[in-house]
């Protein structure tokens, strides 16, 4: 808009006026009698002349002035032509439905004072915020308490092994049932441990008695891959590759059907890791196991399987040798020695059991062992997502993906593509959208943010990331004035044109309050958003333990309060 008031100059609009108003005056005063002399009587033409010319200036230069004012007043006004970017307004927001608590997750103030809510309808949400930017105190703990007062069944990554200690034990108080795969042993007090078996999606599958049975290679070939992904674009080794996941797969077969207590990553990892085992597994496969289990069409499969390998060992040793090399490598987290050794033998419960009934699920993970512990919460998140499969009419799941580039899902495109119509909702938590590109490839990452219908941009500290949500952000239409001086002083030329000009340039955001993020959230508007923790939020404030990790729980002045309904066994 101007900066410098525009006055216009058509003309001595008031002098001409006045000018008409005083001769007019002096014609009427000198009006000559009938017996005036005649100087008397043109002296009144005159002026009555005068005050005819002077108006009809006057009003010329009247009407001259109205147009120009007109005029400028319309340049002034801005179009849209450059672009129409702006933040969404509360009204905007109470109609989406984001003003009521019961539609999703909390997101933020709008400025400042009104909380904003999630849509109900938008499955998926991505928050894009680096190391230190809050996203456990701001999104993740308030998701989590409030996704549980929903009903729905929880699966919590919990990579840092802080969110189980926080928040298990006052779950349990408030009625929940609350599981705790906890097998670094560590915070038993407040945790307790649950053990599931790792393979369980396999083992459901072999022992089912309906179509899902159909599914069992399947798995078994899919939990290969998570365990050693393919590259993408990498195409020099995936002979090699492929036959170390035809291994894999073959062992997990193998031992779901003569040994479930024993179909675990440790157990595969020892058969493999053993050649003569394993070369006495394969022969022993293709001469006997028909005869222990007749009439099976995955029996059949792993005959000729082993005989597969076999024939390789036989004629070319070199590359059954990289085939095996390659497995016990990628499965060498689970060896007999380390933290995961024998998990899963002993499993009490079922994955499964999420699709039953309501129950909150933590994966735990050590801080300090986070990259150990990956490929089984990865493991895990499969596992789940096959038994919605299994059951797709069955209790809603929300998945909470904390730090969810520390682990993998096994096909995140096709799974979302999926959850939708399965009851399942996701919220993923990552420090970088390159991050993204780099665990899933380009063409996944783009796809993962084209599904998540809420995305959460706050405490940015790259450009390239502040340079996309600029983008976002898109251009509005400014105008702009350029004045030029003439040779008298108080002549200023004022010419005013339109540019488009983005929301908020990449400079200014980097330059955001930490505590401030950008919401974007499927057919609305963006958002700048207050992010509050929870210590902020009423009742969540008192739900909350101490973080073993960082120290006491935060606490500060209330903001407001989410009226919950009680709870009904």
């Amino acid at each position: 808009m101007s900066t410098v008031p525009v006055r216009t100059a058509t003309g001595p609009i008031n002098g001409n006026l006045a000018v008409a108003v005083a001769a007019a005056a002096i014609g009427w005063w000198l009006w000559p009698a009938p017996d005036a002399p005649w100087q008397q009587a043109a002296m009144a033409g005159a002026a009555a002349l005068c005050a005819a010319a002077c108006l009809a200036r006057g009003l010329v230069l009247l009407v001259r002035d109205y147009r120009l004012r007109r005029d400028l007043a319309r340049a002034e006004a801005i179009t849209s032509d450059h672009g129409t970017a702006r933040e969404a307004t509360w009204d905007e927001i109470r109609a989406r439905g984001m003003d009521m608590p019961a539609s999703g997750n909390f997101l933020g103030l709008y400025q400042g004072q009104r909380p904003v809510f999630a849509p109900a309808d938008v499955p998926f949400s991505l928050a894009i915020m680096p190391p230190g930017g809050g996203k456990t105190s701001r999104l993740v703990v308030g998701s989590i308490l409030h996704q549980a007062q929903t009903g729905k069944s929880l699966a919590i990554s919990d990579p840092k092994q802080e969110l189980g200690p926080m928040l298990a034990p006052t779950l349990r108080q408030l009625g929940f049932e609350v599981w705790c795969v906890n097998p670094a042993g560590r915070y038993l007090d407040r945790c307790g441990n649950v053990e599931l078996n790792p393979y369980q999606a396999v083992l459901d599958a072999l022992y089912a008695e309906d179509e899902a049975r159909l599914d069992a290679i399947k798995r078994a070939g899919d939990l290969a891959e998570l365990h050693l992904p393919e590259k993408g674009g990498d195409d020099k080794n995936l002979y090699f590759r492929a036959g170390s996941r035809r291994c894999i797969a073959v062992a997990i077969l193998y031992f779901g059907l003569t040994a479930p207590a024993r179909c675990t990553p440790s157990d595969v990892f020892a058969l493999l890791n053993d050649p003569g085992r394993l070369m006495q597994a394969l022969r022993w496969i293709r001469r006997h196991l028909e005869t222990a289990v007749p009439h099976d069409p995955i029996v059949a499969f792993l005959k000729t399987e082993a005989a597969n390998l076999l024939h390789r060992a036989d004629k070319n040793e070199e590359n059954f040798a990289s085939f095996l090399e390659g497995a016990t490598q990628v499965l060498l987290t689970f060896n007999q020695g380390g933290r995961l050794g024998g998990y899963g033998r002993t499993a009490d419960r079922n994955i499964a059991e999420l699709r039953w009934r309501p129950i909150i699920l933590f994966m735990m993970a050590p801080l300090s062992h986070t990259r150990e512990f990956a490929p089984l919460i990865s493991l895990f998140n499969y596992n789940l997502i096959a038994a919605c499969k299994d059951r797709p009419t069955g209790h809603k799941v929300h998945i909470v993906g904390e730090e969810a580039l520390n682990y993998r899902f096994a096909d995140l495109v096709s799974d979302l593509e999926t959850m939708r119509g399965l009851g399942i909702t996701a919220d993923f938590y990552i420090q970088s959208f390159p991050g993204l590109v780099r665990k899933y490839g380009r063409d996944a990452a783009a796809a993962v943010d084209s599904y998540a219908g809420v995305k959460v941009y706050s405490a940015l500290n790259s450009f390239d990331q502040a340079k996309l949500v600029s983008d976002l952000l898109a251009e509005a239409t400014i105008r702009k004035q350029d004045y030029s001086f003439r040779s008298v002083v108080t002549d200023l030329g004022v010419s005013s044109r339109e540019l488009g000009r983005r929301l908020m340039t990449p400079d200014e955001v980097l330059a955001m309050p930490r505590g401030e993020a950008w919401v974007f959230v499927q057919g609305l508007r963006p958002m700048r958003l207050t992010l509050v923790h929870y210590g902020q939020v009423e009742p969540w404030r008192d739900w909350v333990l101490d973080n073993p990790i960082e120290g006491r729980r935060l606490r500060g002045d209330p903001l407001f309060r989410i009226h919950y309904p009680p709870r009904t066994s």
